[in-house]
């Protein structure tokens, strides 16, 4: 007997559409995937959505606040990987929080990152 796989999303910290909502896109997005780079043809998989966003917040995204819907991709042929897709590297991530950190120290004069640090001990490690 042959086991079927599922594909597994999590979402990330901030608030998101409704579950319903939100499991629709991830489920067309990895569809256009499927037939736009493997040939396939109404690709059918099973899916789950790990959905956390009402645990932490109290109502979910509305759709004028939503700035991640699934849009299709304009271009022809399979999507973009390798050299023709964008890079993003972890420093173009976290610069803008590295800023952010440096701006409240500049202007508080705390450093946030090192009284962190020096306060905690790691004994139990």
């Amino acid at each position: 007997m042959e086991r079927g796989g599922v594909i597994i999303g999590i979402h990330g910290l901030a608030n998101k559409p409704p579950i319903d909502e939100k499991t629709r896109w991830w489920k067309a997005a990895i569809a256009e995937g499927l037939t736009r780079n493997e040939g396939l043809i109404a690709p059918e998989f099973l899916f789950e959505l790990v959905y956390w966003a009402d645990l932490r917040y109290d109502t979910p995204l509305s759709v004028d606040d939503n700035r991640e819907p699934y849009r299709p991709y304009e271009g022809a042929g399979p999507l973009p990987t390798g050299e023709e897709a964008p890079t993003t590297t972890a420093k173009d991530v976290l610069a803008p929080l590295y800023a952010g950190i440096d701006r409240v120290e500049e202007a508080t004069g705390v450093t946030l990152v090192d009284d962190l640090i020096l306060e905690h001990r790691f004994d139990d490690l």
